[in-house]
């Protein structure tokens, strides 16, 4: 590993302009919309829409998230959910800096 901890490693790698494939957001921007889309559980098509991504890359940015454990996927049925890990609720408080009580979907 190349770092102290995962959630070191997606610091850096984000503060470094990892852009995930993304010529208009930067990889902050991305993983915010992504993770504040999934703290209630969402499906792929939900989660392009309300990220402004586009089909064809969303896959790069989900498995991202998922490797760098901000991320979890659930099938159901024949579908698979999101949902944003405890450490991904973290990584949203702790760059975009809400407070405890406040509701990390609506973070912006």
């Amino acid at each position: 590993m190349l770092f102290e901890s995962e959630s070191e490693g997606v610091y850096r790698l984000l503060e470094r302009g990892v852009r995930l494939k993304s010529n208009r957001r930067n990889g902050f921007d991305i993983a915010q919309d992504i993770l504040q889309v999934c703290v209630h559980g969402a499906n792929k098509t939900h989660i392009v829409y309300a990220a402004n991504l586009n089909s064809k890359r969303i896959n790069s940015h989900l498995e991202f998230c998922e490797r760098m454990k901000l991320l979890t996927k659930q099938s159901n049925g024949g579908n698979f959910v999101y949902h944003t890990t405890p450490e991904g609720v973290r990584f949203l408080r702790n760059y975009f800096g809400a407070p405890q009580g406040q509701n990390v979907a609506q973070i912006r």
